[in-house]
Protein backbone atom coordinates (compact mmCIF):
# COMPACT_ATOMS: atom_id res chain seq x y z
CA UNK A 1 0.00 0.00 0.00
CA UNK A 2 2.93 2.78 1.10
CA UNK A 3 4.89 1.40 -2.48
CA UNK A 4 0.96 2.24 -4.07
CA UNK A 5 0.76 5.91 -2.14
CA UNK A 6 4.61 6.35 -3.44
CA UNK A 7 3.72 5.79 -7.03
CA UNK A 8 0.49 7.87 -6.83
CA UNK A 9 2.44 10.80 -5.35
CA UNK A 10 5.34 10.27 -7.72
CA UNK A 11 3.31 9.97 -10.47
CA UNK A 12 1.21 13.35 -10.14
CA UNK A 13 4.43 15.25 -9.43
CA UNK A 14 6.42 14.43 -12.35
CA UNK A 15 2.99 14.70 -14.42
CA UNK A 16 2.54 18.07 -12.83
CA UNK A 17 6.54 19.56 -13.52
CA UNK A 18 6.07 18.61 -16.99
CA UNK A 19 2.46 20.57 -17.20
CA UNK A 20 4.50 23.33 -15.24
CA UNK A 21 6.91 23.90 -17.90
CA UNK A 22 4.45 24.28 -20.47
CA UNK A 23 2.51 27.08 -18.30
CA UNK A 24 6.11 28.58 -18.60
CA UNK A 25 5.42 28.73 -22.42
CA UNK A 26 2.06 29.85 -21.63
CA UNK A 27 3.22 32.68 -19.73
CA UNK A 28 6.06 34.11 -22.07
CA UNK A 29 4.43 33.45 -25.22
CA UNK A 30 0.58 34.66 -24.55
CA UNK A 31 1.68 37.49 -22.47
CA UNK A 32 4.12 38.50 -25.83
CA UNK A 33 1.63 37.44 -28.16
CA UNK A 34 3.91 35.03 -29.62
CA UNK A 35 2.46 31.38 -30.59
CA UNK A 36 2.94 28.66 -28.11
CA UNK A 37 2.61 25.75 -30.77
CA UNK A 38 4.82 26.08 -33.06
CA UNK A 39 7.81 27.75 -32.14
CA UNK A 40 10.81 26.03 -30.83
CA UNK A 41 11.67 26.89 -26.85
CA UNK A 42 14.89 29.20 -26.98
CA UNK A 43 17.00 30.62 -24.70
CA UNK A 44 15.83 34.33 -23.66
CA UNK A 45 19.41 35.76 -23.79
CA UNK A 46 20.80 34.41 -26.67
CA UNK A 47 18.52 33.14 -28.51
CA UNK A 48 19.91 29.75 -28.99
CA UNK A 49 17.62 26.68 -29.73
CA UNK A 50 17.13 24.71 -26.64
CA UNK A 51 18.05 20.64 -27.13
CA UNK A 52 15.51 18.02 -25.44
CA UNK A 53 17.99 17.88 -22.77
CA UNK A 54 17.68 20.94 -21.45
CA UNK A 55 13.71 20.99 -21.38
CA UNK A 56 13.47 18.69 -18.68
CA UNK A 57 11.89 19.95 -15.84
CA UNK A 58 13.28 21.10 -12.49
CA UNK A 59 16.42 18.48 -13.71
CA UNK A 60 17.68 20.76 -16.34
CA UNK A 61 17.84 23.96 -14.37
CA UNK A 62 20.10 21.89 -11.69
CA UNK A 63 21.96 20.34 -13.97
CA UNK A 64 23.09 23.67 -15.78
CA UNK A 65 23.40 25.47 -12.10
CA UNK A 66 21.03 27.79 -13.45
CA UNK A 67 22.79 28.92 -16.39
CA UNK A 68 22.68 28.70 -20.11
CA UNK A 69 24.85 25.84 -21.95
CA UNK A 70 25.43 27.74 -24.59
CA UNK A 71 25.79 31.55 -23.51
CA UNK A 72 26.23 30.93 -19.69
CA UNK A 73 23.58 34.04 -19.01
CA UNK A 74 21.66 32.89 -15.80
CA UNK A 75 18.49 30.96 -16.35
CA UNK A 76 15.18 33.06 -14.72
CA UNK A 77 14.89 31.15 -11.24
CA UNK A 78 11.27 31.93 -12.12
CA UNK A 79 10.59 28.79 -14.59
CA UNK A 80 12.16 26.75 -12.19
CA UNK A 81 9.85 28.38 -9.55
CA UNK A 82 6.91 27.63 -11.65
CA UNK A 83 7.73 23.73 -12.36
CA UNK A 84 8.19 23.35 -8.94
CA UNK A 85 4.83 24.74 -7.77
CA UNK A 86 2.57 23.26 -10.30
CA UNK A 87 4.46 19.46 -10.09
CA UNK A 88 3.47 20.76 -5.76
CA UNK A 89 0.13 21.83 -6.55
CA UNK A 90 -0.89 18.23 -8.58
CA UNK A 91 0.49 16.59 -5.79
CA UNK A 92 -1.57 18.52 -3.11
CA UNK A 93 -4.62 18.24 -5.40
CA UNK A 94 -4.46 15.12 -6.25
CA UNK A 95 -4.14 13.70 -3.07
CA UNK A 96 -7.34 15.92 -1.43
CA UNK A 97 -9.29 15.66 -4.45
CA UNK A 98 -8.49 11.85 -6.00
CA UNK A 99 -11.14 9.72 -3.49
CA UNK A 100 -13.56 12.42 -3.90
CA UNK A 101 -14.08 13.32 -7.40
CA UNK A 102 -12.17 12.22 -10.54
CA UNK A 103 -14.21 14.87 -12.39
CA UNK A 104 -13.60 17.50 -9.62
CA UNK A 105 -10.14 16.68 -8.80
CA UNK A 106 -9.21 17.46 -13.12
CA UNK A 107 -11.40 20.73 -12.65
CA UNK A 108 -9.20 22.27 -9.97
CA UNK A 109 -6.35 20.72 -11.72
CA UNK A 110 -7.54 23.19 -14.65
CA UNK A 111 -8.49 25.65 -12.34
CA UNK A 112 -5.03 25.54 -10.92
CA UNK A 113 -2.89 25.99 -14.03
CA UNK A 114 -4.90 28.93 -14.77
CA UNK A 115 -4.09 30.62 -11.31
CA UNK A 116 -0.83 30.04 -12.12
CA UNK A 117 -0.63 31.29 -15.42
CA UNK A 118 -2.57 33.90 -14.49
CA UNK A 119 -0.51 35.16 -11.58
CA UNK A 120 2.93 35.10 -13.33
CA UNK A 121 2.00 36.56 -16.53
CA UNK A 122 0.67 39.72 -14.75
CA UNK A 123 3.15 40.25 -12.10
CA UNK A 124 5.85 39.74 -14.74
CA UNK A 125 3.95 41.52 -17.78
CA UNK A 126 1.33 43.13 -16.23
CA UNK A 127 -1.10 41.29 -18.45
CA UNK A 128 -4.08 39.15 -17.93
CA UNK A 129 -4.00 36.76 -21.04
CA UNK A 130 -7.22 36.65 -22.30
CA UNK A 131 -7.46 32.95 -23.42
CA UNK A 132 -6.48 32.02 -19.90
CA UNK A 133 -9.72 34.46 -19.11
CA UNK A 134 -11.94 32.31 -21.96
CA UNK A 135 -10.52 28.90 -20.61
CA UNK A 136 -11.64 29.76 -17.07
CA UNK A 137 -15.14 30.96 -18.11
CA UNK A 138 -15.76 28.14 -20.78
CA UNK A 139 -14.65 25.54 -17.99
CA UNK A 140 -16.45 26.84 -14.85
CA UNK A 141 -19.79 27.00 -16.95
CA UNK A 142 -19.58 23.27 -18.70
CA UNK A 143 -18.85 22.01 -14.93
CA UNK A 144 -21.32 23.77 -13.16
CA UNK A 145 -23.77 22.84 -16.68
CA UNK A 146 -22.82 18.80 -15.94
CA UNK A 147 -22.27 18.17 -12.17
CA UNK A 148 -23.81 21.47 -10.42
CA UNK A 149 -26.35 22.61 -12.84
CA UNK A 150 -28.82 24.04 -9.95
CA UNK A 151 -26.01 26.53 -8.98
CA UNK A 152 -25.61 27.68 -12.63
CA UNK A 153 -27.69 30.43 -12.67
CA UNK A 154 -26.62 31.83 -9.31
CA UNK A 155 -22.85 31.97 -10.48
CA UNK A 156 -23.72 34.02 -13.39
CA UNK A 157 -25.34 36.39 -11.79
CA UNK A 158 -22.49 36.25 -9.34
CA UNK A 159 -20.51 37.24 -12.71
CA UNK A 160 -22.67 39.44 -13.90
CA UNK A 161 -22.56 41.77 -10.25
CA UNK A 162 -19.13 41.36 -9.31
CA UNK A 163 -17.92 42.49 -13.17
CA UNK A 164 -19.99 45.43 -13.16
CA UNK A 165 -18.51 46.39 -10.00
CA UNK A 166 -15.06 46.09 -11.33
CA UNK A 167 -16.17 47.87 -14.27
CA UNK A 168 -17.06 51.13 -11.97
CA UNK A 169 -14.06 50.43 -10.43
CA UNK A 170 -11.98 50.89 -13.76
CA UNK A 171 -13.85 53.56 -14.58
CA UNK A 172 -13.90 55.56 -11.14
CA UNK A 173 -10.97 55.39 -11.13
CA UNK A 174 -9.73 55.83 -15.21
CA UNK A 175 -7.68 53.16 -15.35
CA UNK A 176 -5.00 53.84 -12.43
CA UNK A 177 -6.27 51.19 -10.15
CA UNK A 178 -6.90 48.26 -12.38
CA UNK A 179 -7.50 47.48 -15.79
CA UNK A 180 -9.93 45.46 -17.92
CA UNK A 181 -8.28 42.08 -18.30
CA UNK A 182 -8.79 42.36 -13.72
CA UNK A 183 -13.05 43.09 -15.22
CA UNK A 184 -12.77 40.10 -17.23
CA UNK A 185 -11.22 37.84 -14.87
CA UNK A 186 -13.33 39.17 -12.43
CA UNK A 187 -16.63 37.95 -14.33
CA UNK A 188 -14.70 33.98 -14.54
CA UNK A 189 -14.05 34.46 -10.95
CA UNK A 190 -17.66 34.85 -10.16
CA UNK A 191 -18.54 32.26 -12.52
CA UNK A 192 -16.09 29.61 -11.10
CA UNK A 193 -16.85 30.77 -7.06
CA UNK A 194 -20.51 32.11 -7.50
CA UNK A 195 -21.89 33.44 -4.04
CA UNK A 196 -20.62 33.81 -1.19
CA UNK A 197 -17.41 32.23 -2.98
CA UNK A 198 -17.23 35.43 -4.75
CA UNK A 199 -17.22 37.41 -1.64
CA UNK A 200 -14.63 35.82 -0.03
CA UNK A 201 -12.54 35.52 -2.97
CA UNK A 202 -12.42 39.29 -3.40
CA UNK A 203 -12.55 40.54 0.09
CA UNK A 204 -9.46 38.46 0.19
CA UNK A 205 -7.94 40.51 -2.92
CA UNK A 206 -8.87 43.38 -1.87
CA UNK A 207 -7.77 43.00 1.49
CA UNK A 208 -3.80 41.75 0.97
CA UNK A 209 -3.50 43.83 -1.84
CA UNK A 210 -4.05 46.56 0.30
CA UNK A 211 -1.91 45.44 2.69
CA UNK A 212 1.31 44.88 0.41
CA UNK A 213 0.72 47.87 -1.27
CA UNK A 214 0.76 50.04 2.44
CA UNK A 215 3.96 47.73 2.79
CA UNK A 216 5.90 48.77 -0.44
CA UNK A 217 4.98 52.37 -0.23
CA UNK A 218 6.13 52.37 3.50
CA UNK A 219 9.45 50.37 2.58
CA UNK A 220 9.58 53.07 0.05
CA UNK A 221 9.62 50.58 -3.33
CA UNK A 222 6.20 52.34 -4.66
CA UNK A 223 5.14 56.06 -4.99
CA UNK A 224 0.99 56.56 -5.28
CA UNK A 225 0.37 58.05 -8.75
CA UNK A 226 3.69 56.92 -9.97
CA UNK A 227 3.66 53.13 -9.99
CA UNK A 228 1.03 50.42 -10.07
CA UNK A 229 0.72 46.79 -8.40
CA UNK A 230 -0.72 43.94 -10.67
CA UNK A 231 -4.13 43.18 -9.11
CA UNK A 232 -4.43 39.94 -10.77
CA UNK A 233 -2.27 37.75 -8.78
CA UNK A 234 -4.27 39.40 -5.58
CA UNK A 235 -7.20 38.18 -6.99
CA UNK A 236 -5.58 34.45 -7.41
CA UNK A 237 -4.60 34.61 -4.02
CA UNK A 238 -8.26 35.73 -2.87
CA UNK A 239 -9.78 32.80 -5.63
CA UNK A 240 -7.93 30.05 -4.39
CA UNK A 241 -8.30 30.89 -0.75
CA UNK A 242 -12.30 30.61 -1.32
CA UNK A 243 -12.22 27.77 -3.37
CA UNK A 244 -10.59 25.11 -1.28
CA UNK A 245 -11.85 26.75 2.22
CA UNK A 246 -14.70 29.12 1.20
CA UNK A 247 -17.61 27.13 2.86
CA UNK A 248 -15.20 26.98 6.26
CA UNK A 249 -14.95 30.46 6.10
CA UNK A 250 -18.07 31.11 5.38
CA UNK A 251 -19.67 29.12 8.02
CA UNK A 252 -17.41 30.62 10.75
CA UNK A 253 -18.27 34.31 9.88
CA UNK A 254 -21.95 33.35 9.68
CA UNK A 255 -21.37 31.62 13.55
CA UNK A 256 -19.81 34.89 14.66
CA UNK A 257 -22.05 37.24 12.93
CA UNK A 258 -25.26 35.31 13.78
Amino acid sequence: MDLFVLYIALTLFIFGIFIGSFLNVLIDRLSTERPFIKERSECESCHHMLHPKDLIPLFSYLALRGRCRYCKEKIPSRLFLIELLTGVTFLGIGFTYLTISIPLMIYMLFVFCIFIVVFFADLQYGIIPNLMVLLLTVGSILYRSIYEPTTLLTAIISAIVVCAFFLALLLVTRGRGMGMGDVKFAFALGLLLSYPGILIGMYGAFLTGAAISLILILWGKKKLKKSTIPFGPFMVLGAAVALLYGTKIYDYVMRVLL
